[in-house]
């Protein structure tokens, strides 16, 4: 009986002990575990770059890693234990660091960014993070602290923030808009001399789309060189119409560049510059430098004629007073006809050509009929012996063209200048045909010019009406009756009609011949 007591008991102990010896293996097992644990968590602590601290709710360090050390030039064992009073001095603890710790311990996540410091940088700009740190009994018991070196980024800023400044000083000062377009071609800045060019704040073009602006977004040409433009593509400088804040057109220029963020275009930025007023002065100037000519070469063509005229009048008078008193004395004398037909003749002339001086120095618009015109000019013409004899001529003027309302020289000279140029173009060709025809269209009356002369070719069919463009020799290089040319003559013809709606098309082919097409409104003859 005494055994079976003695072996229960003795069964007994063995599971107590077992049961105590599993225990203390699972103890040791989780210390080795939190041994191993601590290792890790100290390892990534001291290898991170990032300065990280502990810090109880009696301001005294428990922990720092090897990072913020480095940064004091000191040990860990010259901060464990120590107060942050003790480490950053009183006065920086009390006006800077305190407040943040006891936010931190009544349970707030506190981030600011502030200058420091330490021994070993000097003076530095960091991000300082406090985190609650939890007790077993869930009550604060430390607070961790997380500081970051940001110097680098905070000094780039602070470049990046002076170059601003400089940028926007330069900008808000400049005469010209500057602006800068997002991806999808919306204003994201606009310079304050928005207002003056374009009668708009900047505020109130911010965000707008550049097709919300510009008159011309819906050209061809323009939607192109904006959308190359947003590419990142280089674009040539535009000229573009906008319309101002009280109504008014405003011609611009605009140059822009891509805007590149890290490979990638990121927008576009340019200037737009005002070119209205110049273009208003380059007008004038064109307009007062054609009258001074016209009225100068009115003037002189006046003089010549008068003189002219009346030295031919004179003596034809005698010469119908002669035949009036030949033919009196012998009226069956043969020839007296043919004198005064010849004679008559000079006459007719004499006072086209009157006629047509008095009308080129009339400045007043009335009623034209060009068809009238033409023949008067091409009459004229006939003095111009090559022309009268070499050239082969045929007209067709069209019936019941109407009359416009214009000033008789405008129209004198500039047709007559597109003629003398198809003349000019066949000389040394063997075959010299001019050919001249008007009819009526339903707006407009159609001249055209057609000739067999040398040609255009292709590239300088767009410079036909540019000032001083000539193919001809000038006057020092031309030979015998070589035509001469100034580089006026269908320029002026231009800034003659182009007032009165006219539309003047070339097509031309070289060793061909060339046909102007003149459209003449009749309905708006407003100059």
């Amino acid at each position: 009986m005494n055994k079976n007591i003695s072996l229960e008991k003795s069964q007994k102990k063995i599971l107590e002990v077992e049961q105590e010896n599993r225990l203390l293996k699972k103890q040791i097992s989780d210390l080795t575990l939190s041994k191993e644990k601590e290792k890790k968590y100290k390892f990534i602590s001291n290898a991170a770059a990032d300065f990280m601290t502990l810090i109880n709710n009696n301001y005294i360090y428990e922990a720092v890693n090897n990072s913020y050390c480095h940064e004091h030039s000191k040990t860990q064992q010259d901060f464990i234990g120590k107060s942050v009073s003790e480490v950053w001095g009183e006065k920086e603890f009390r006006n800077n660091i305190k407040a943040n710790l006891d936010a931190c311990f009544s349970g707030e996540k506190v981030q600011y960014q502030s200058w420091f410091r330490f021994a070993n940088q000097g003076d530095g700009y960091y991000n300082v993070s406090y985190y609650p740190y939890y007790g077993e009994n869930g009550k604060i018991t430390h607070a961790a602290v997380i500081t970051s070196n940001i110097t680098s980024q905070k000094l780039t800023e602070i470049a990046l923030r002076k170059s601003e400044e400089r940028f926007r000083g330069i900008a808000e000062g400049s005469f010209d808009m500057i602006f800068i377009l997002d991806t999808q071609g919306n204003f994201s800045y606009v310079s304050k001399a928005s207002k003056r060019i374009y009668g708009y704040e900047p505020k109130e073009i911010i965000n707008k789309n550049f097709s919300d602006i510009f008159l011309d977004y819906n050209n061809n040409k323009v939607i192109n060189t904006i959308n190359n433009m947003l590419k990142g593509n280089k674009v040539e400088i535009l000229q573009l119409n906008l319309k101002k804040k009280n109504g008014e057109i405003a011609i611009v220029e605009i140059n822009a560049l891509p805007i590149v963020d890290s490979g990638k275009i990121a927008g576009s930025q340019g200037i737009v510059r005002d070119l209205t007023e110049r273009k208003k002065l380059e007008a004038r100037q064109r307009n007062l430098e054609f009258q001074l000519i016209k009225e100068h070469r009115l003037s002189s063509i006046g003089v010549l004629t008068s003189g002219i005229t009346h030295n031919i009048n004179n003596p034809l008078t005698v010469i119908f007073g002669a035949l009036d008193i030949i033919e009196a004395k012998n009226p069956n004398l043969m020839g007296l006809d043919m004198i005064r037909r010849g004679a008559e003749r000079i006459g007719a002339i004499v006072n086209t050509l009157m006629k047509k001086c008095r009308r080129d120095q009339e400045e007043q618009r009335k009623k034209i009929n060009i068809n009238d015109l033409l023949l008067t000019e091409l009459n004229l013409l006939e003095a111009d012996l090559d022309f009268k004899n070499e050239v082969i001529k045929e007209y067709h003027f069209g019936e019941n063209i109407p009359d416009i309302i214009a000033v008789y020289s405008d129209f004198s000279q500039g047709l007559l200048n597109i003629i003398r140029n198809s003349i000019d173009a066949m000389y040394n060709r063997d075959e010299k045909k001019l050919l001249i025809t008007t009819c009526l269209n339903e707006n407009y009356i159609k001249l055209t010019i057609t000739d067999t002369g040398c040609g255009i070719s292709e590239e300088n069919l767009s410079k036909l009406f540019d000032p001083f463009f000539t193919t001809k020799p000038t006057a020092s290089e031309v030979r015998a009756n070589e035509p001469k040319g100034t580089g006026l003559g269908l320029y002026s013809c231009f800034q003659l009609l182009n007032p009165y709606g006219v539309k003047i098309e070339v097509d031309s082919k070289l060793n061909k011949g060339t046909t102007f097409t003149i459209k003449i409104p009749f309905k708006e003859t407003k100059k």
